[in-house]
């Protein structure tokens, strides 16, 4: 498989990562027809629903007394551990779709892609837009992202594209992946939250007012990370689970 290593086995149902743009509702709207027609064959991953919720937790940490620095090293943790949790999912799914609908390519999706496909992971990319790069061509460096330089237009087509790409995954013919330290390292710990979505996002709520202030000094690593995340959820109070993880 061409997957990090220690990854659990597969399940017989391939899982699917769902990339493209999702900044306002109608953005989710379209990612969700996406998942609905590919859900009857396919797990599919879908950040709004499935992910880290670093919106509603930056809006938590924020208010006129911590709009600083403190805030921002704060809201900046919350993104990292969103990262890590969205590299985790990346690489332990089978293949991603990339919605290239809008004026341009949701720069997000665009990394997505292109770290799935750098670890061999089949990409698929659907649009309905006529929008392109020039005349009838997209950006060559996305559309080389899918290994046919197809866009499929019709979304009925896609379960039946994503299933031939998979056929002729890299993974089929041996190749193994092998990430570099720092996507290792990202990898791991987006597996444990993974694992643990839920609490970790109950304690970082119960936290987030505290959390700018017990960050004061400190720089947190990844490394240390699952470290911080297992205090909260024990219910250790935010300034000592800071200070116990991200101390020197």
């Amino acid at each position: 498989m061409a997957t990090p290593k220690g990854q659990a086995a597969r399940t017989r149902k391939k899982k699917i990562f769902l990339s493209g743009p999702m900044n306002s509702t109608s953005d989710i709207n379209g990612q969700v027809a996406i998942s609905s027609v590919l859900k009857p064959r396919f797990n599919v991953y879908l950040a709004p629903k499935d992910g880290v919720e670093i919106r509603t937790l930056i809006d938590l940490l924020a208010n006129p007394k911590v709009l600083s620095p403190l805030f921002l090293r704060a809201a900046l943790l919350v993104q990292q551990i969103g990262w890590a949790h969205e590299i985790y999912q990346l690489l332990s799914c089978d293949a991603l779709v990339l919605n290239m609908d809008g004026r341009v390519p949701d720069e997000g999706a665009v990394v997505e892609a292109a770290t799935s496909y750098t670890a061999g992971k089949p990409v698929v990319i659907y649009k309905d837009t006529v929008v392109t790069f020039w005349d009838f061509f997209d950006n060559p460096m996305v559309a080389a992202l899918d290994s046919t330089w197809q866009v499929i237009t019709d979304l009925r087509k896609l379960p039946g594209a994503l299933t031939a790409a998979l056929a002729n995954a890299p993974a089929t013919k041996g190749f193994v992946y092998a990430p570099p330290p720092n996507i290792q390292e990202a990898y791991d710990f987006g597996a444990y939250v993974s694992a643990n979505l839920r609490p970790l996002m109950a304690a970082l709520k119960a936290a987030a007012k505290d959390l700018p202030d017990a960050l004061r000094g400190l720089e947190p690593d990844m490394g240390s990370m699952q470290s911080f995340a297992e205090a909260l959820i024990a219910g250790t109070k935010t300034r000592t689970a800071a200070r116990r993880a991200f101390g020197s």
